[in-house]
């Protein structure tokens, strides 16, 4: 099904759930050759994390399965700004390098 737009798709409506390229892509797989990590900002702790969002998104959308991990950050949406997201990342990418390192010391 193709929708004719009266212009060119941009970003913008890539942030509407609704847009054909997001539903879309939406169910493309990630490569099991893809290691990938999620952190995901938790706008109110007292809600159950299962029915929370970030003040914008829901976790349900924010969740990755198959994820390496998941870190949850008591944030808003604009939770990389936060400490706690710049640590995981370092975090991330320290991993990422002594797994590296690991593998290619390997005889």
């Amino acid at each position: 099904h193709l929708e004719i737009t009266r212009h060119i798709p941009n970003s913008v409506d890539n942030l509407d759930e609704n847009d054909p390229f997001v539903r879309t892509a939406a169910d493309f797989p990630i490569s099991t050759q893809v290691r990938y990590h999620s952190i995901v900002a938790q706008a109110n702790a007292e809600v159950a994390l299962a029915d929370s969002d970030d003040g914008l998104v829901p976790y349900r959308s924010a969740h990755l399965p198959g994820a390496q991990s998941e870190k949850i950050i008591i944030s808003g949406h604009s939770v990389q700004q936060s400490a706690a997201a710049v640590l995981e990342i370092q975090r991330i990418l320290r991993e990422d390098i002594a797994l590296r390192e690991a593998h290619f010391m390997q005889p």
